[in-house]
């Protein structure tokens, strides 16, 4: 396994990331999406991530976690669980769809 994490500046991005994600055959439930604000992104589907030394509303740490401290307020980090023979299409689609950042691990 291995997981493909992407930054965007916007949220209003990640609503056609999840989309081309689906398309082509991911799973909603193999992807992470962080820092999430209502109206960026279908929040009822959206994963919160809380460590035991934050708030909830600490979102930020789960980019220091994986090594993309959120520096933008607005930014989103998009972590998405994948075969590492899928890797190079995520990364191509993170890219496609306007990331700033993406590193695989």
């Amino acid at each position: 396994m291995a997981r493909v994490i992407g930054m965007f500046p916007r949220g209003d991005q990640i609503g056609g990331l999840v989309a081309a994600l689906r398309d082509a055959g991911f799973r909603r439930q193999d992807m992470i999406i962080s820092n999430a604000r209502p109206g960026d992104a279908d929040l009822s589907e959206t994963n919160f991530i809380k460590s035991e030394t934050e708030e909830l509303g600490e979102v930020s740490s789960y980019g220091e976690s994986v090594g993309m401290p959120i520096t933008n307020e607005a930014a989103v980090i998009v972590a998405v669980e994948l075969q590492k023979r899928q890797k190079d299409e995520v990364v191509d689609t993170m890219w496609r769809m306007g990331a700033t950042k993406v590193k695989v691990d």
